[in-house]
C-alpha cells in the first residue's frame, strides 16, 4: 500500500510540473525520484514496521533528491547565464567589427582624397609658395586622420583583448557553450578589420612626412 501511495504522488506531481520554471520543475521532479528511492529502500529495511520506514526512507530520500535538483538546477542556470554572456559578447564584437569597418572605409576614402590633391599639386601650374601651401594642408590633414586611425586601432585592439578573454574564460569550463563560436567568429571579423586598419595607418604615414622622417 505504501508503495501505491508513492506511486501516485509521483503522477500527481507529474502533473504539476509541466506548469512550472524549467529549475522549479528540476527541483521536484529530483525531491519526487528522491522520495520515491527512499520509500523503496525505507520499506524493504525496515523489517515489521514497513509503514513507518516508508515514510522515514520517502521523507530522508525527498530531502536528498531535492537537494541534488536544487543544485541540477543552479547548474543549468549557471549554463544559460553563460550562453547570454556568450551572445551578448558575439553582438558586441559584431557591433564593433561593423563601426571598424565604416571607420576603415572613410580612412579610405579620405587617403584617396590626399592621393588625388597630391596629383593636382604635381601637374598644375602654381607658385612655389602655392605648392607648399598645398603640400603642408596635405600634411595636417593626414596627421589628423593618422591620430583617428590610432584611436581607433586602440579601441579595436582593446575590444579584440575583451573577447579572447571571454573565449578563454569559457573554454576552461568543464562542459563548454557551443555558442562560443559566435565569439571565435567575431574575433575573426575584429581581426580583419584591425589588419585593414594597419595597413591605412602606414598609408597615412607615408603622407605624413613630420613622421615618416
Amino acid at each position: 500500500m505504501p508503495r501505491v501511495a508513492v506511486l501516485l504522488l509521483l503522477v500527481a506531481l507529474g502533473g504539476c510540473v509541466t506548469t512550472m520554471s524549467d529549475a522549479d520543475r528540476t527541483r521536484v521532479e529530483g525531491g519526487a525520484i528522491g522520495a520515491a528511492i527512499g520509500a523503496v529502500v525505507g520499506n524493504v529495511a525496515s523489517g515489521s514496521h514497513k509503514t513507518r520506514g516508508t515514510v522515514i526512507g520517502a521523507v530522508a530520500g525527498g530531502a536528498i533528491g531535492a537537494a541534488v535538483g536544487n543544485e541540477v538546477a543552479a547548474k543549468k542556470a549557471r549554463y544559460a547565464s553563460r550562453e547570454d554572456e556568450l551572445r551578448a559578447s558575439a553582438a558586441e564584437a559584431q557591433r564593433a567589427a561593423e563601426q571598424a569597418r565604416e571607420t576603415n572605409e572613410q580612412l579610405r576614402q579620405e587617403i584617396a582624397q590626399l592621393e588625388q590633391a597630391r596629383q593636382r599639386l604635381r601637374t598644375e601650374v602654381s607658385s612655389a609658395q602655392a605648392r607648399q601651401d598645398g603640400a603642408r594642408a596635405q600634411r595636417e590633414k593626414a596627421a589628423a586622420l593618422l591620430q583617428q586611425a590610432d584611436r581607433a586601432l586602440a579601441d579595436l585592439r582593446r575590444q579584440i583583448a575583451a573577447q579572447q578573454a571571454v573565449a578563454q574564460a569559457e573554454a576552461r569550463q568543464p562542459a563548454p557553450s557551443e555558442h562560443v563560436r559566435l565569439v571565435a567568429g567575431g574575433i575573426q571579423d575584429l581581426q580583419i578589420q584591425e589588419r585593414d586598419l594597419e595597413r591605412l595607418q602606414a598609408q597615412l604615414r607615408l603622407i605624413d612626412r613630420r613622421r615618416a622622417y
